[in-house]
Order: C-alpha cells, then structure tokens, then sequence
C-alpha cells in the first residue's frame, strides 16, 4: 500500500460509493493547491459542489437529510444537520418546524417549544401546528409527572386550541386535572378544584373517572345534590362500577340517607367482597349513623385483608373517638403512624380526636407536626381553629381561621367554623358576617345554613333560626342533622311538642340515630318527662353501650329528677371508658353539688 493510501486509511475515509445515499452531497469541498475542489470544480469555474453558489438547494438537502435522520431516530444527528439549515436561514418556517420537531422527539421539550413559536411568529398559519400541538403536550405531560400540575395545564390548554380531537392529549390533560382537583380538594380549596373539573368535562363529557371525580369533589364541597346526580349519570353508564357505587354510598351517608348508603355499599360487596375501600367507606357511614359496634365489624374486616391500611386505622380512630373511646382511638392513630409517620391526614384526626376529649396542648402538637408537614395545609389550619375555639382560646382561633383565609379566601368550611367560633364567643353580628360570606359563595350550603340556625338560636333569635332551618330543609327535607338542630332550638325556646315532632321526623329518615336519639331525650328531661327521656336513653346504649355522650346526658337526666345515685353510675360508667371526659367531670360535679356533696364536688 502506498504512503498516501496509508494516511488516507488512517484518517478512516471511506470510498465515496460506500456513502449513505445523500451524505455525499454534505461533503465540503476541499480546495486543492492548484486552486482546484478535490469534489468539485475551480474556484473561478461555472458551478462548485456544496452551498456557496447554490445554498437554496444546499438547504433544501440538509432539511431532507434531518427529516430522513429523524425516521431513524437519530435525533442527535438530526440536531446537528437541521443547526447547519438553520444557519444558512434563520428564518425558514419549514427548517424551525424541523429543528422543533427533532428537540421535541429528543425530549428535549423546553428548546423545541421556543423552535416552535419562532416559526409561528413568522407564519401564525405555519404547517407545524400538530407537531407542536404534540410537543406541548409531551412537555406538559412531564409536569405532570413531577407533580407540577398548575404549570401542566396551560400547556394542555394551548396543545387542544391547536388540536382539539387529539385523543392523547386529552386523555393525560383528563389525567392531570384529576390529580390537580384532589390536591386542590385535599388542601380544602373545592371551588377551584370543581371549576377545573367543570372545564375539563366539557372537553371530555363521557369520561367517567373524570365524572366521577367531579363528584366526589363536589361531596367533598357539600354540593350533595349535585354530587348524587353526577353519580347516578355514571351508573346509567356503567352500573356495576365499583368506585362509582362506593362514592355514591358516601353522598348518601352524608346526606343522612344511610338505608340507602348501605345497599350501594352491599352492591359493591356482591361485585368484589374483599374491596377494602368500600369496607372502609361503609365502617365511615355506620358510625356516622351512630352505630359503632356494626362500623367496628367493617374496619376489623378491612384490616384482616390489609393490615397496614392506613385509611381504615384513620378511620376507625375517629369512629372510636365520636364514641367517646378516645384511649382506642389514640392506639389505633398510633397504629398508623408507625406506618407512616408523616401523615398529615391521620395527625389531624388525632389532634380532633384529642381536643374532643379535651386534651388540647397534646392536640395542638399534632396539628403542629401537620403544619411542619404541610404549613399551608387548609385543613390542618381549620381543625386547629377549631379546636382552639373549644379551649376558649377564640383569639388564637381566629387567627388561625384567618391563616387559611389567606391561602383560600372563598373556602366555605373555614369560614363557618370561624362563625361557629364568633358564636360560641358570643359575639353573633360578627358570627353572622361569616355565615353570609359562606352563602355569597354558595347560597345553598346546607351545613352553613344549619350553623348560622344554631347561631341564631343560641343568641335568642328563634324565629330567624327557624327561618334558617326552613332553608335548609327546603334544599333538603330529610337532612337529619338539620331536623336535629332544628328540634334542639325548639326546645331551648320551650316549644317541645314541635321540637318532639321534628326529632320523630329524624327517627322515620334514620331510626337508629344516636345524635338525635340522645338530643330527643335531653328534651324530654327539660320538658320534665323524665321516664320518657330514659327510654330514649336506652334506646341509644342499645346501639352503643359506651357512647359517653349519652351516658353523660342520661346521668344529668337523672340527677335532674333528684336520683343522684343513680347518676353517678352513669358518670361512673363514663369514667370507666374515658377517664379524662371533660364534660362528664364537669357534670358529675355539678350533681354533686346539687346533691350538697360539695367536697366530693
């Protein structure tokens, strides 16, 4: 082999016809020493290889050259070819749709994006419009995956205004939106959260797991009537889904129809008996409706299946907690979070629990852990406002109220409970402002309404809290904490025949109602029908034998009626399972000393 050869091999040439079809066309003439391109003609001649005479047609090879790269998915060489066209024109729309294209397809999201709307600026009309419709979807769709939703969604927008009838796009914008709304609902922020579900819908009308969503969101929010209609608009559709049954029972049980909660549960149950979340979802409605010992069962049924559900430990702490089983309920939120220490979910349960039974410090420590968590947590915030409020601490409980206002403004839980707090404080104009602020924003919110009657009634004002109560059942006529709270202000302004009437309206929606049960006979006993009033007693301990809520009014009952003894065995019995029950010492005090036992008092 000769010397030139040699140095020709070394350099790793290869022979022209050993080119891949088109490369040949990219080689740069070399000028030689005689003046003459080793590829192409002399300097002065008529036509010379390459782009100086011709860098049209030379553009238009390195723009096919890119294109053909791209088929091969060699982006990175791509890259490279289409930089070149570019150089050559800055501002071709068809070599900035190119270069757009090969970034996008590298994953390289950002610096397609700026390719894209360069070529847009030039030509608004360009032809690269799916391309980039496609781009900012895939760029959006990488937000999302890291969690940041709130900068995905613009992208979703722009990508379905350039193509609408992209099924891809849709599908991850329908994705995104869905986990975005249950941050936003899980931060207590449901307006926002059901106004981008209402907007996505419109993109996707048919789309159940987004419908479904939409109403659970709107449970969540206490639009209770339009949450049953979504779920029955997705049953008619598919009605043997699962989560749409199970979300259905959960409206149901808010609303206080708990009968009809309990057969979406068993449907679900004939479908699938060992689904946990419907377990737990029935567990929550049985206690709600008083009956703890049948909500025990389900969570028990629950954790023989997953031990280490977190939800259903959360749960059946607060079930035990409402029964005045506070000892329990701490075991079982401690279960929880030797699973998982840092859930904010479970803490708040616990600092609730805890202030319930009057523990307070210990309570605003656990609302303190959430808040190291999660310092803009607007349930967290709420609950510690409210547990506050019951230490009488109002001040630094409407401090908190005003902490999660300033994170949601329009967040209708906060602001009741802050005006459940100005009346418990006594000060009902101002009590009354939030009641207001609360139906501005959603003028048919039965729980606020409910407040603003118990409010009124507590300041004397009966006929306007009655006024309010119609309201309520207006939107709701079977709304059982209404008719409730409706009997109890009745009775505070000693019209007990009508207060009876509205508690026998509670019994024939939901019989088994330990809240109504027990208020029933704390009127009875105001009224002065004493044995009427242990009857009701009774019937509650029948459904729950430790509910310390009733054996606390079944003892003041009987020490009203001048049967002391028989009063301390059940503030004694209250004792037994909560040893700490605040409301109960306070009472068991007061009867002894209407009984002259004032050292024992």
């Amino acid at each position: 082999m000769s010397d030139k050869s040699k140095r020709s091999s070394k350099q790793g040439k290869r022979p022209r016809q050993e080119l891949e079809e088109g490369e040949a066309d990219f080689v740069h003439p070399s000028p030689s020493k005689n003046g003459r391109s080793k590829n192409g003609r002399s300097k002065n001649g008529r036509k010379e290889n390459g782009h100086r005479d011709n860098p049209q047609q030379y553009l238009k090879k390195l723009l096919e050259k890119g294109r053909s790269l791209m088929k091969k998915e060699d982006f990175s060489a791509a890259i490279k070819i289409l930089k070149e066209a570019l150089e050559l024109d800055p501002t071709n729309v068809a070599v900035l749709n190119a270069c757009a294209s090969a970034r996008s397809r590298a994953g390289q999201y950002d610096s397609a994006l700026e390719f894209f709307e360069r070529a847009e600026a030039i030509d608004p009309n360009n032809s690269g419009w799916r391309d980039y419709a496609e781009t900012l979807s895939r760029k959006a769709s990488e937000l999302g995956r890291a969690g940041d939703y709130q900068a995905a969604l613009p992208l979703y927008y722009r990508s379905l205004e350039l193509n609408p009838k992209s099924q891809e796009t849709l599908r991850a914008y329908a994705m995104t939106v869905q986990c975005y709304a249950q941050e936003l609902a899980n931060s207590q922020q449901h307006r926002e959260a059901l106004g981008l579900l209402r907007q996505a819908l419109e993109h996707k009308p048919d789309d159940l797991k987004l419908k479904t969503t939409y109403a659970n969101v709107a449970l969540e929010a206490g639009e209770t009537e339009l949450a049953m209609q979504l779920f029955q608009q997705c049953l008619e559709v598919d009605g043997n889904d699962i989560l749409t049954l199970n979300s259905y029972g959960n409206a149901l049980a808010s609303a206080g129809e708990y009968q009809k909660a309990y057969e979406r549960f068993d449907q679900c149950l004939e479908i699938d008996g060992n689904d946990v979340m419907t377990l737990n979802s029935y567990g929550n409605a049985l206690a709600s409706a008083g009956e703890y010992q049948k909500a025990y069962e389900r969570f028990e049924q629950c954790l023989e299946i997953d031990r280490n559900h977190v939800p259903t430990y959360t749960s059946y702490g607060n079930a035990l907690a409402s029964a005045g089983e506070h000892q329990k309920a701490y075991e079982r939120f401690d279960q929880c979070l030797e699973i998982e220490g840092n859930n904010v979910m479970t803490l708040n349960s616990y600092g609730n629990a805890l202030a319930s039974a009057g523990e307070h410090q210990k309570a605003y420590e656990r609302f303190d852990q959430c808040l190291e968590i999660d310092r803009n947590n607007v349930m967290t915030l709420n609950s510690y406002g409210n547990a506050l409020a019951s230490a009488g601490e109002y001040q630094k409980a409407y401090e908190r109220f005003d902490q999660s206002l300033e994170i949601e403004g329009n967040n209708v839980p906060t602001l009741n409970s802050y005006g459940n707090a100005l009346a418990s404080a006594g000060e009902y104009q101002k009590a009354y402002e939030r009641f207001d602020q609360c139906l501005e924003i959603e003028g048919n919110n039965v729980p606020t309404l409910n407040s603003y009657g118990n409010a009124l009634a507590s300041a004397g004002e009966y006929q306007k809290a009655f006024e309010r109560f119609d309201q309520c059942l207006e939107i709701d006529g079977n709304h059982v904490p209404t008719l409730n709270s409706y009997g109890n202000a009745l009775a505070s302004a000693g019209e007990y025949q009508k207060a009876f009437e509205r508690f026998d309206q509670c019994l024939e929606i939901e019989g088994n109602d330990v809240m109504t049960l027990n208020s029933y006979g704390n009127a009875l006993a105001s009224a002065g029908e004493y044995q009427k009033a242990y009857e009701r007693f009774d019937q509650c301990l029948e459904i729950d034998r430790n509910n310390v809520m009733t054996l606390n009014s079944y003892g003041n009952a009987l020490a009203s009626a001048g049967e002391y003894q028989k009063a301390y065995e059940r503030f004694d019995q209250c004792l037994e399972i909560d040893g700490k029950h605040v409301p109960t010492l306070n009472s068991y005090g007061n009867a002894l000393a209407s009984a002259g036992e004032y050292q024992k008092a």
